[in-house]
This record gives C-alpha cells, structure tokens and sequence, in this order.
C-alpha cells in the first residue's frame, strides 16, 4: 500500500533544480523525491549497521579477547556491509 506525501514551503530556486534534476535523469518529479528518500532511508540503516558494529568492537576492545586482526576484520565487514546497501 502505498502513501501519499505532501512536501509544502519548498523554496523556488530549490523546486525548480529538483525539477531540472528529475527531467536530466529522466525521471517525474514524484519519482525522484522518491527515490531520494529511498537512498537516505537505506544509508540511515547502513550507518545504524555500521554503528551497532562499532559497538561491539568497543565492548571487545575493553576487554583483551578480540584482537586487531579480529577488529580490522570486524571494522572491513561493517564497510562491505554499508557499501553493499
């Protein structure tokens, strides 16, 4: 199901490049604010991934068990992961 949105008080000059952005990549206006929100909701939840890593890292690093090499891996896991959003 899908839901409507209304963006009001949208300045002129920022309305008319969305416009001109929408029309260059072939796009309605409607089907690039969307995609837009899309994009920002996917790399919100790659940085809340990115950070619950980062969290564990910290838990591991006060105490000595995980290793650089274990927090290096764990730190490339946590890129491949956000990129591959």
């Amino acid at each position: 199901m899908a839901t409507n949105i209304q963006v009001r008080s949208v300045d002129d000059d920022l309305a008319e490049a969305a416009k001109r952005r929408a029309t260059e990549t072939h796009r309605s206006l409607s089907a690039y604010v969307r995609d837009l929100i899309e994009r920002d909701v996917a790399q919100h939840g790659a940085r809340a991934r990115m950070q619950g890593v980062l969290d564990e890292i910290r838990a591991d690093v006060v105490r000595p068990q995980a290793t650089r090499a274990q927090v290096l891996e764990a730190l490339e896991q946590a890129r491949r992961e956000m990129y591959s959003a």
